[in-house]
Formats: structure tokens, sequence, C-alpha cells
């Protein structure tokens, strides 16, 4: 399968026919579902939009379920249209195969590579942009139609059991918060009556800090170092970036220890939260707590994840809505006994060693499908 005799070289504009998005009157914009749904550059990754435009459009400009689209601004990603038929908006350009040299599944799977190619080689001030030229002008290596659909059966192989088993996780962050809602029942409404606490009583609040990149030998330690958007798990893996003791004395970064939980604070990132199992440092985008004896950190985490939504809609920005420590400090939340916060802890230990291994799993099929990527794509 690695031998590429045969294979023939060609350029994405030869096999494809791009279709640039049109510049639709934004004031006849409306998140009311009226109107005919608009694919935003935000939309291209997820598949579905929650814009609707009230206006005038021609059928070239319609996606229909199942198309390939490519988000031309930011971050260049290609993605699937899931939804039903949608507006082409501006900044985001279609991509209509030409069946006899390929398929689309066979250039969805080829374009992330070449597609961040580009992205990391775009100059940029403040957004990078890919241009259509730039999309047609990408060389691919075509195979026969058969090694094309073998090459495509090993990766949706792969895809596949990576969907099913992040369904187990979904499952199971569904088990934890029935099991959540069924001790403590709705803490926004707080229907069981429980005493209501600041989270400024509950434990040492500080926020993180960034050492000053310019001293390059800061970031060269084994102190766990996180910003906002590695807050992805209850008890978090290593940082990307490390720092050192010197750090911590000669800035404004600040050591944490074990136990403590991290929230994010801006933007995408805001109320994104992890538990950290060593001490460890934060960026300064991130609040940290270290409870008192009042609150299990444990239930702490559950207890503000359920409290997202509630918590996110005080948030301030016009541009990037964000928090800050002192508003976090102020937020109020139902309290059970401790003894009931341990017992709930105890039910989802058997949860999360559950999604521990699936995550385990999820990381070496995924690792297998970077391989057979790069491996067909490189």
């Amino acid at each position: 399968m690695t031998n590429k005799e045969g294979w023939k070289k060609m350029k994405i504009g030869e096999i494809c026919e791009i279709i640039n998005g049109f510049a639709y009157d934004s004031s006849l914009f409306t998140d009311q579902e009226s109107g005919m749904p608009l694919i935003r550059i935000r939309d291209v990754v997820r598949g579905y939009t929650k814009t609707y435009y009230n206006g005038k459009y021609s059928e070239n400009y319609v996606v229909k379920k199942g198309e390939l689209l490519i988000g031309m601004d930011g971050e260049f990603n290609i993605g699937k249209w899931n939804s039903d038929n949608a507006l082409l908006n501006q900044r985001v350009c279609k991509l209509k195969i030409d069946r006899q040299f390929t398929t689309d599944k066979f250039i969805f799977y080829f374009m992330p590579k070449a597609l961040k190619n580009i992205e990391e080689k775009t100059p940029f001030v403040t957004v990078k942009h890919i241009s259509s030229k730039q999309i047609s002008n990408i060389h691919i290596m075509l195979p026969t139609p058969p090694i094309q659909q073998q090459i495509v059966s090993e990766l949706d192989a792969l895809s596949d059991i990576i969907t099913k088993k992040k369904q187990q996780l979904a499952d199971l962050d569904k088990l934890a918060q029935a099991t959540f809602y069924d001790m403590f029942g709705d803490p926004v409404s707080n229907e069981k009556g429980w005493e209501i606490k600041r989270l400024e009583d509950l434990g040492q609040w500080a926020s993180g800090g960034t050492p000053s990149r310019s001293v390059g030998s800061y970031f060269t330690g084994n102190i766990n170092w996180y910003s906002a958007g590695e807050l992805n798990n209850l008890f978090l893996p290593p940082s990307e970036e490390k720092i050192t003791e010197t750090a911590i004395k000669e800035s404004s970064a600040k050591l944490f220890k074990p136990n403590s939980l991290f929230v994010g604070m801006y933007d995408t990132a805001a109320f994104k939260m992890g538990i950290t199992l060593t001490d460890a440092s934060s960026n300064q985008a991130c609040a940290n707590i270290l409870p008192n004896s009042s609150v299990s950190i444990v239930f702490l985490y559950f207890m503000l994840k359920e409290m997202k939504e509630h918590f996110l809609k005080m948030r301030r920005g016009i541009r990037q809505q964000n928090l800050n420590l002192g508003m976090i400090k102020k937020f109020h939340i139902p309290l059970p006994p401790l003894y009931l916060q341990t017992l709930f802890v105890e039910k989802t230990e058997s949860i999360e060693k559950q999604k521990e291994l699936i995550n385990k799993s999820i990381a070496d099929v995924q690792q297998l499908f970077d391989y057979t990527m790069d491996k067909y794509f490189n």
C-alpha cells in the first residue's frame, strides 16, 4: 500500500471546483429559526449553524448535506456539512468534487494536513487568511480508485472506533450528571434547599501568571504550567509547557498545591476546569482555589460544571466575554453537608476510572489514525 507507483500528481483545482461564499448583508442575520440557515466560519467543523438569513439569495450559494467546506480565516479547517440546506457565507468555500478523479471522503482525509501546512507558513497581523487560489494550487498524489477506497476504508474504521468511544464517554458523563441531580437536585434553583455559600468562603483563591517569554530559561523546568485551554479533564494530565522554580520566584506565576481546582476565565475557555494532582502553576487566564475543609474539591468541580451555563451569563465584554477572579469569588452555590459530598464522590469514582480507560484507548487509536494519515498523505 505504501508503494506509490501509479499515483498521479495533480492540483486540487484540477479535481475540485472551488466555490467561494457570498457577502450577505449582516443586518438581515438573526438567531431566530426563520429564513435560510447561514454557514459562517465557526460552523464549518461542527457542521450546523444557529444563524439565519432573511433576504434574497442565489441557488449557486446553497450548500447541501454532505458537501465539503473550508474555513478561510483563522484556522484553515475542512468540514462536512451535516445539516439541511444552508447558504454559503463569505470567507467559507465549498469543494465540488469531480468524481472521475476521486471522492469526497478521500479529499476530506487528505486536506487537513495540506491546509495546516499553508496555515503554518501564512504570515498575519491579526487573523490568517487563505485564498481559493492557494487552495486550488495544493498538490495531491492520487492513487488508483481501488487504492483510494482501501485508504478511506482504513481511516473510516479507525474514525468510527474513536467516535464510538467518545459516545461512551458522553454516556458516562450523563450517568454522573444523573447521579448528581438525583442526590442534590437542580443547583441553580436549589430545589432541595441546601445552604448557600459564596465561592470565596470555600478556600484560598488566586489567579495565575505568565513568566516573561524573553527569559527562555523560565520555560525549561518541570513544574506544570497550564493555560486555560488545557483544562479539559477532572484530573489534569501533565501540561504542555513547564516552568522552573526561578520563574515562580521572579515573576507573577504562582505555585499551587495538589488538589487545587483551576478555572478558566476568558472567552471560550471560561469555566473550563481541572484539578491538579501535583504542585502546579497556571497563566493569568485561570482562577485557582485550594479548598478548605467545608468542601470536597471533586464535588466542587461537579457543582461548578452543572452551574457553568448559569455563571457564563455573567461574563462581561463586547469583543470578548470574560470573567475575572473577583467575579468568580462572589458567585454563590448550594453546599450540601460534607458527608453527602463524599458519598457522591465515591459513587463517581468508578465512572471516572472507566472514563480514564476509554480516554487511554482513544489516545491509542488516535495515534494509529495519525500514523495512517501520515503514511498516505505526508
